[in-house]
């Protein structure tokens, strides 16, 4: 009978449970096959669940002997583990750009019109995870070089506790300000409209 000897689990969170063969060390343990012996083995190597954590679950099934000597073995167990893996959050960086607003007085902007939002590749499709921010222009005018400054930018959201802000991976921090911050967010003239009603008069020839 042969074990399996699992040490070293370790990943950064991708949203999934499992595993690439870089994450983990997996091998016969102090029941193996003997020396020279022509016997290998494959398995599927899974987390519990997908999230952050330390002493986390680490579960090997569907374990299978291969090689021309495997038939003079067999396994130990159906499946191995250890629960002492880890799951480090995903570090992440956030972006400005292409703030645009139409004139309404203030300085502030809207949820859907400001976009501080993760870089690219950053966020895991299908996380439950935002950016919460503060967010403003620095004056109510229409214009085009506006600075623009999102400052106690957190995560929120289900999945949240998974990731972690790196400011310093953002072209747009500011150190000093402590703030996300651009100089050509722009605010446009507010379109408006003309209402037109009751419009009669006496026939007198003329169009006017």
């Amino acid at each position: 009978k042969v074990d399996l000897l699992i040490t070293n689990v370790s990943k950064v969170y991708d949203g999934t449970i499992y595993a690439d063969e870089t994450d983990y060390y997996i091998d016969f343990g102090t029941n193996k096959p003997l020396e020279d012996e022509d016997v290998s083995f494959s398995a599927t190597c899974e987390f519990t669940d997908k999230n952050v954590g330390d002493n986390k679950e680490f579960v090997c099934t569907d374990l299978e002997l291969t090689g021309d000597d495997a038939g003079n073995y067999a396994f130990n167990e159906l499946s191995y583990s250890v629960d002492d893996a880890v799951i480090t959050k995903r570090i992440v960086g956030l972006k400005l750009e292409n703030v645009s607003k139409s004139y309404d007085g203030t300085i502030d902007i809207g949820d859907t019109e400001h976009t501080l939002e993760f870089a690219d590749g950053e966020k895991i499709d299908g996380d439950d995870v935002s950016i919460n921010a503060t967010c403003l222009f620095d004056n109510a005018e229409i214009g085009n070089d506006h600075t623009f400054t999102c400052s106690g930018a957190t995560l929120e959201g289900t999945d949240a506790g998974n990731y972690d802000i790196d400011e310093t991976l953002s072209d747009n921090y500011d150190i000093n300000e402590d703030a996300y911050i651009i100089n050509d967010a722009v605010i446009n003239a507010r379109k408006v409209d003309l209402l037109i009603t009751n419009v009669s008069k006496v026939y007198d020839g003329t169009i006017y």
